[in-house]
């Protein structure tokens, strides 16, 4: 009895797992972050997180490639434990991808999450640099592509997800699951299952997605099966 005491004891006094943190950054074209005016958003897994409301944050652009107003653009920063639900809060107020990319291959340990409205258009990312072009397309495939340079003209690799991939969240074989609004976007031809390519060459300067302790380059990270 006493044994069965101790143990009880031991199990009330231990820590409970914190649920993990995960830093949540969003960008607008406004200057007071409303849902309707954001175009891209992130989220990474964070020791410690700090939540910042609108601020014209320094790894900022003038603009947009959405047309915003130079000087226009402001960022907010959320402390989150379900990232998907919170991009999608932050995106929800337009037709948006969002492309989530796991460290395991059950998908289950976040690597990085990245959203935008801003689709059919070059893009750079606010986050570590780089640009891109995302689409919704009419058959409900998703896909985006990555580029070296700002005209988009260069391009260095590609994720894509066919419908049913997209739809049921699916964990396909590179670790990705993707998330969208659901309307199409732009018009294509269909793909197939979700899959991933890499051109020859590199994103240009190894440049890493996480600020803190992530360290595979972009290039890396697009790269096939």
């Amino acid at each position: 009895m006493l044994h069965l005491l101790w143990l009880l004891l031991l199990q009330l006094n231990s820590p409970l797992a914190a649920a993990a943190t995960y830093s949540i950054e969003g960008f607008y074209l406004d200057g007071v972050c409303s849902t309707s005016n954001a175009y891209q958003a992130h989220a990474v897994a964070v020791s410690d997180c700090t939540a910042t409301a609108c601020s014209n944050g320094g790894n900022l652009s003038s603009s947009s490639s959405s047309g915003g107003v130079v000087g226009s653009d402001v960022e907010s920063i959320e402390c989150s434990t379900d990232y998907v639900t919170s991009l999608i809060n932050v995106l929800g107020g337009s037709t948006y991808v969002i492309v989530v990319r796991f460290e395991d291959e059950n998908c289950t340990t976040l690597y990085y999450g990245y959203g935008t409205t801003e689709l059919g258009t070059c893009e750079e990312n606010k986050y570590q640099g780089g640009y891109s072009i995302s689409a919704l397309d009419a058959d409900g495939s998703a896909s985006i592509q990555y580029f070296s340079d700002p005209t988009c003209s260069s391009t260095y690799a590609s994720v894509t997800a066919n419908s049913s991939a997209v739809t049921n969240h699916e964990c396909s074989s590179s670790n990705y699951a993707w998330y969208t609004s659901g309307g199409p976007q732009l018009a294509s031809d269909s793909r197939g299952a979700v899959s991933t390519s890499s051109t020859s060459g590199s994103s240009g300067d190894g440049r890493n997605y996480s600020r803190g302790d992530i360290h595979e380059p972009v290039s890396a990270a697009y790269s096939g099966d």
